[in-house]
């Protein structure tokens, strides 16, 4: 099975699921979006940028984000064991897919650009750059999550400054 079926298959497996707030947040500049029965995602703040870079904040259409999941569900978990068995010690397994994602703000959409699979010993067993058309965003997905979190860095970066805030106007 190639890494593009795994990773519709993936998305397909994650949809629709209920939205639960963590207690504690993952380390350095990763926020949890939501725990599930499927696994744990987040996404890196700081990777949410413009595309292109340096776009004025009220011209802003595409947004890219570095999302992650923690894979919990057993189901898919055997599908990670049985596509890269051969590629890793026996005492390891897959459990970690990380992805790049685009966000159309205006049309709602998504697509994942890139993607990587990783074992819990923190081995990188693939990483593919894919080509993937822009699809409808669902509702009570973490791409749906995600794309709210855009939303506010944009919303954040379109309200003017107050001349006394020292907030970090580096947003690309």
């Amino acid at each position: 099975m190639n890494i593009k079926k795994i990773f519709l298959t993936m998305v397909l497996c994650m949809l629709p699921f209920q939205f639960a707030l963590a207690k504690s947040a993952p380390v350095d500049n990763w926020k949890i979006l939501a725990t599930t029965s499927s696994g744990i995602y987040s996404y890196d703040d700081t990777s949410l940028k413009s595309i292109p870079a340096n776009v004025p904040p009220k011209d802003i259409i595409i947004m890219a984000a570095d999302a992650s999941s923690v894979i919990t569900d057993k189901n898919f978990l055997g599908l990670l064991g049985d596509t890269y068995g051969k590629k890793i010690k026996k005492n390891d397994q897959p459990n970690k897919v990380y992805l790049h994602v685009e966000m159309n703000l205006t049309d709602h959409t998504y697509r994942i650009t890139e993607a990587s699979v990783w074992t819990e010993a923190n081995k990188q067993i693939e990483k593919k750059k894919l080509k993937t058309k822009f699809a409808p965003i669902l509702a009570n997905t973490f791409v749906a999550a995600l794309f709210d979190k855009a939303q506010e860095k944009v919303k954040a970066w379109q309200e003017p400054m107050k001349t006394d805030d020292k907030v970090a106007t580096d947003r690309r």
